[in-house]
């Protein structure tokens, strides 16, 4: 069973639980501190930060990028690569 628990950090609780000797915290309790209103959002904009990088890295391009050299095609840039099988 996961064991729950809080630390503080600049005055604020943020949650934390342990499971399998793995330790994890909330990002949802650290993104409201940046936006209470929509800590989803920020969540959002930190993951779709990481995939343009990835894409940048890996592509040469941003998915906007792509998607505008490429306003015929269906998908995105992954799913529009060839297959290896």
């Amino acid at each position: 069973m996961a064991k729950k628990n809080e630390i503080i950090v600049k005055d604020v609780a943020i949650k934390t639980m342990s499971k399998d000797g793995i330790d994890y915290i909330s990002i949802t309790d650290i993104a409201r501190q940046k936006n209470a209103a929509d800590p989803n959002g920020v969540i959002a904009n930190i993951y779709a930060e990481e995939a343009d990088v990835l894409n940048v890295a890996m592509f040469g391009m941003t998915a906007k990028q792509w998607r505008e050299a490429n306003p015929d095609l269906k998908g995105n840039i992954r799913t529009t690569l060839p297959s290896t099988n």
